[in-house]
């Protein structure tokens, strides 16, 4: 508690040492060095526990699906197409798929983008009701595949069997050669036989490959040949759509489960620097799921008009938007990481005066009733501020009496928040010292 002249009132005091955390808040997540890892498609999702199948069934192009403002699964009807790296014009795109069975008819478009933006610059800012991105130039025309292309009927008829997963055991009916050169391409993959709007979506692929190819010049990486288990690193979404399940009860079981990596390139707060992400699925059994990463967790405000930045949230009411690129093995591209990492500057807690980091609540009034934190954030993102309003020194304390304050960052990731000086209940928290913590939080899943 801070004295005061005996002409002015003892008021609150914000510590001036705030407890400073910087908080990368991916759950699950970590700093990823790369290192061997599988293919760019059903092998890389590898099969479920207890099984020898491949499980995650993906969402075709543009699956009608949809449960938008539901209490289920959340998952909008949307268009969710694939993208593909291309590194020179001798490449080649190889597309091989199953559908929900192997007699599903399908078919495949193919689009050029347009070149490689900068690799701190390639996040989707758009709502998700506005996803996909524009599209570029068709260069291959809706090919109609009558059955699936990897295995036979007799030994893949559900599309699930993993050992078909193999250069010698799968065909490819779509190779294109990338003619616009080094760039960005779209997939469109559409089951023709399942496009309808059913609760548990059939309209998937249980299994698919795009591979790369270059006859001109093959390595290691990027064969003269389709081989499904290679590591290329060129396939990733904003949005990725899946069914795991074949009834309403067996989609959440172990045996419908992945233990999927994928790798998230987002902007390392410097021009021209990144980070890349792993998000370490372990036995994830998500059933009808979508996958998306940005930098500011659910939509807020939701719905209901309440903040739910940085929130748990039920599904009703609540909403996400994609932004970042989720790549299916660690990408091909040379990315320069910052010297120095995420970073919090310029921290403060300012009456409303202006005065100092004291401010008088609930007495004279229009004098220093709030005050306001202000920091700036290397990167944009959301922040929290917990305040700890029963001085047990735990933030976030599971009674829920801490004070939480929760937004966006500006784009530069300045953030300036106001508080009352009033709990959870509304009411002027007594005359003392609280200490507050200062979270920057700069991506999520």
């Amino acid at each position: 508690m801070k004295g005061l002249g005996s002409d002015r009132l003892t008021r609150f005091l914000i510590t001036s040492l705030l407890t400073l955390i910087f908080t990368i808040n991916f759950s699950g997540i970590s700093l990823w060095f790369p290192t061997q890892v599988r293919s760019e498609g059903s092998f890389q999702f590898g099969v479920s526990p207890t099984t020898t199948s491949n499980r995650q069934g993906l969402f075709e192009y543009d699956s009608p699906y949809s449960d938008a403002g539901g209490t289920t699964t959340g998952i909008g009807a949307l268009r969710r197409p694939i993208y593909v790296d291309i590194q020179s014009a001798n490449e080649r795109i190889n597309v091989s798929a199953c559908g929900h069975e192997f007699t599903d008819n399908w078919s495949v478009d193919i689009f050029y983008v347009g070149t490689q933006p900068p690799s701190d610059n390639n996040s989707y800012n758009g709502t998700y009701a506005a996803y996909p991105p524009a599209s570029g130039t068709q260069i291959f025309t809706g090919g109609i595949n009558n059955d699936g292309t990897i295995g036979t009927l007799a030994n893949n008829p559900n599309c699930e069997n993993n050992s078909q997963l193999t250069s010698g055991t799968m065909t490819y009916p779509v190779s294109v050669l990338a003619t616009s050169g080094a760039g960005v391409y779209e997939i469109r993959l559409r089951n023709l036989d399942r496009n309808n709007n059913d609760v548990l979506p059939l309209n998937i692929f249980r299994q698919f490959d795009i591979s790369i190819t270059n006859t001109a010049n093959p390595t290691l990486k990027i064969p003269a040949n389709p081989d499904p288990q290679i590591a290329q690193g060129r396939i990733w979404s904003y949005v990725w759509a899946f069914n795991a399940g074949t009834d309403p009860t067996n989609g959440f079981q172990v045996d419908r489960s992945t233990s999927q990596d994928y790798y998230v390139v987002v902007p390392g707060g410097v021009s021209g620097t990144n980070f890349v992400w792993q998000l370490d699925l372990n036995q994830f059994a998500g059933f009808v799921y979508e996958l998306v990463a940005n930098n500011r967790g659910v939509d807020s405000p939701n719905a209901a008009l309440q903040n739910v930045r940085g929130l748990s949230v039920p599904v009703a009411g609540n909403s996400v938007s994609p932004q970042y690129r989720m790549y299916t093995s660690y990408p091909d591209q040379t990315f320069t990481r910052p010297t120095v990492g995420p970073s919090i500057s310029n921290l403060q807690f300012l009456d409303s005066d202006g005065e100092d980091n004291t401010f008088t609540p609930g007495f004279t009034s229009g004098i220093q009733q709030t005050g306001t934190f202000s920091f700036t954030s290397s990167l944009p993102g959301t922040y929290e501020i917990i305040i700890d309003t029963n001085q047990d020194g735990v933030y976030g304390d599971s009674a829920g009496l801490d004070v939480q304050l929760r937004g966006d960052t500006d784009a530069f990731g300045n953030v300036s928040a106001v508080w009352n000086g009033r709990n959870n209940a509304g009411t002027i928290l007594p005359v003392g010292s609280y200490n507050a913590q200062v979270k920057a939080i700069v991506g999520e899943y």
